[in-house]
């Protein structure tokens, strides 16, 4: 697809004069009908859509945040060769106040990747940045006003973005606490299946 010159430079928001000082990438979004045309990108951006509905039930059940809309996808492809990451930077101001709630990041490179492109994550309370290797099927859910940068990459670098849109659940006029999660709601059958949730969940608080 990037071959192809579908891409196009990623920007930031509009009040940013000079998009190319803070991210190198080029992107292309997986809306209806790019994802007809690349049936590859579309089965990938599909499983991302049933873990977002995973995680929706957990955060409900935890009685903290509702999901509602997905966001299309957004393909990320950095040159490499040391060129410009993605400098510091959040994707929302505060998750109180705008409406995307949860970043979902899902790395397509190589599963021996050693060519830097890190994502590192920096807490909200300054705790130890956390790094991630941009690995195949590595997946990064975190709120989407927590700092983090992409470093630069030695070679082409891939990933795709889902943004989610919802509420905080103690702000929401019909709010009512769970004592418990729905039951079967989301029983996950494999243990691992669990032990990567909770690793998820760690994430996000």
């Amino acid at each position: 697809m990037h071959a192809s010159g579908l891409t196009a430079s990623g920007r930031m928001s509009a009040d940013v004069a000079d998009h190319c000082a803070w991210r190198g990438d080029s992107v292309l979004w997986l809306n209806a009908s790019r994802k007809a045309s690349f049936p590859g990108a579309a089965a990938i951006d599909n499983a991302v859509g049933e873990l977002c509905k995973e995680l929706d039930l957990q955060l409900r059940a935890r009685g903290q945040m509702a999901l509602s809309t997905r966001h299309d996808a957004q393909l990320s492809f950095y040159p490499g060769d040391g060129a410009l990451g993605f400098i510091k930077h959040y994707d929302t101001k505060d998750v109180r106040t705008s409406g995307r709630k949860i970043t979902l990041l899902t790395y397509l490179n190589p599963p021996d990747w050693c060519h830097g492109g890190q994502l590192v994550i920096y807490p909200p309370d300054d705790g130890r940045p956390c790094t991630v290797e941009p690995t195949a099927g590595t997946v990064v859910v975190l709120c989407s006003d927590v700092m983090h940068e992409v470093l630069p990459s030695t070679e082409s670098r891939v990933a795709l973005t889902v943004w989610v849109d919802g509420c905080l659940l103690d702000k929401h006029a019909c709010y009512v606490p769970l004592t418990a999660a729905p039951c079967g709601a989301y029983e996950l059958e494999q243990e691992d299946k669990r032990s990567i949730w909770r690793r998820f969940m760690s994430w996000l608080w």
